[in-house]
């Protein structure tokens, strides 16, 4: 019996590296450097390999792009070259994220605002059916939030669960993020799939969970209490 389990972990062992090295495939070869490139922001190799005629839209590891990598790090100039380059804006990689959704998530202002300009489609969603003001939400910047706003963003558009993006906000203490998205008419009594509401999800995470994800991702405490008030201000019931 020892011997059979011994085997089956060898097969699964030798099946994980098999995997593993299947998707490090995209790594090889003379596109890694376009992908490596502008993960770390060097402009002056993104410029040579488009002048190289690099393809400014292959896809790497899950499918991601070398303007998704740029986005996410908040490289402004490599994000500029990569689109007067005619990266798709709008490519999506295998879970469905857009580059302005990896711009959002990470706060990337100034990124965000240059992918809107290039007509991004600030409605897109994953294949959750999470939005991108849902995951702007997830750091919490306020001024990404704005933007997005200001560009149409869905304010109350719902993911596959059926959370909307106050129902994400309202578990994490931001106070401005919420006072940002009442302020844009989001629907203070949407309910999720499961019957979750904002007031429920601030209720729910009032506790160490808001005040650790403050801590952690703004660099300060949330204020649940607040968030909490704000919401029955606008009319939360449940």
């Amino acid at each position: 019996m020892k011997n059979k389990t011994s085997q089956l972990i060898l097969l699964f062992s030798l099946i994980g590296c098999l995997v593993l090295g299947i998707m490090l495939v995209p790594y090889c070869g003379g596109e890694k450097d376009l992908r490596e490139a502008a993960r770390t922001g060097d402009l002056a190799r993104v410029k040579a390999l488009i002048a190289a005629k690099e393809d400014v839209n292959a896809k790497y590891i899950f499918g991601r792009t070398a303007l998704m990598y740029a986005s996410s790090k908040g490289h402004i100039e490599v994000v500029r070259a990569l689109l007067a380059a005619k990266a798709d804006v709008n490519a999506k990689d295998k879970g469905g994220r857009t580059a302005l959704m990896d711009a959002s998530s990470r706060g990337n202002a100034e990124v965000v605002r240059i992918l809107l300009g290039a007509k991004s489609d600030v409605n897109a969603k994953d294949k959750e059916g999470v939005t991108v003001l849902m995951w702007a939400t997830l750091l919490g910047n306020v001024e990404v939030v704005r933007t997005l706003l200001a560009a149409k963003a869905d304010v109350n558009a719902k993911s596959n669960d059926g959370c909307t993006a106050l129902i994400w906000a309202s578990a994490r203490g931001n106070v401005e993020v919420v006072k940002a998205l009442l302020a844009a008419k989001a629907d203070v009594n949407a309910k999720a799939n499961n019957g979750l509401t904002a007031l429920m999800n601030a209720q729910k995470n009032k506790g160490i969970m808001a005040l650790i994800w403050g801590r952690l991702i703004w660099g300060r405490m949330g204020d649940p209490a607040e968030v909490i008030k704000l919401l029955r201000q606008a009319g939360a019931t449940e």
